[in-house]
């Protein structure tokens, strides 16, 4: 079986590492845990000295190597899987459209993909890459809630990882 881990932030305990790390592969999985620098951004010549552009962007990809290094780290030495493999990369464009070719280049069967549960509202105006994923996928998906849970004013809860939605094509 092979799997795709997508990530967005520094946490080797993210909650998409941990729901790869708790399901029961068979011997032999393929593990592929990625993250996505948003490379779409445009500036005019007044706004930003390119430059600058390309020391965010250098220092970007740099946590998101480190991200992606610790969580094929914590997923590689889990002791209820140690016949699996784990690779990790870094990748740049469109965070969607970036995780659904790497799916389809890695051959897998299955995507994670966390969710920071934001509300209808930052969702209209954000966008969701967990959606967007899971719409245009060739393989199931499974969205994996953020650990703090938005409740109906606003405020954030601790609550556990959990799947959210799960499905196939």
């Amino acid at each position: 079986m092979k799997v795709l881990v997508a990530i967005d932030g520094p946490d080797q305990f993210h909650p998409a590492v941990q729901a790869v790390a708790s399901q029961q592969l068979p011997a032999g999985s393929e593990v592929r845990v990625v993250s996505v620098v948003h490379s779409g951004v445009t500036y005019t010549w007044e706004t930003i000295d390119l430059g600058v552009y390309d020391v965010m962007e250098r220092r970007l990809r740099a946590i998101a190597r480190v991200a992606v290094d610790k969580a094929a780290e914590t997923l590689r030495d889990d002791i209820h899987a140690p016949s699996r493999t784990v690779t990790a990369a870094v990748l740049s464009g469109s965070p969607p459209d970036s995780i659904l070719e790497e799916a389809d280049t890695f051959g897998a069967d299955w995507i994670f993909v966390g969710s920071h549960g934001h509300g209808r509202l930052e969702r209209f105006m954000l966008g969701s890459v967990s959606q967007a994923v899971a719409g245009r996928a060739k393989c199931s998906v499974a969205i994996i809630r953020s650990r703090q849970a938005p409740t109906n004013d606003g405020q954030r809860t601790s609550d556990s990882a959990s799947q959210d939605v799960a499905r196939s094509p």
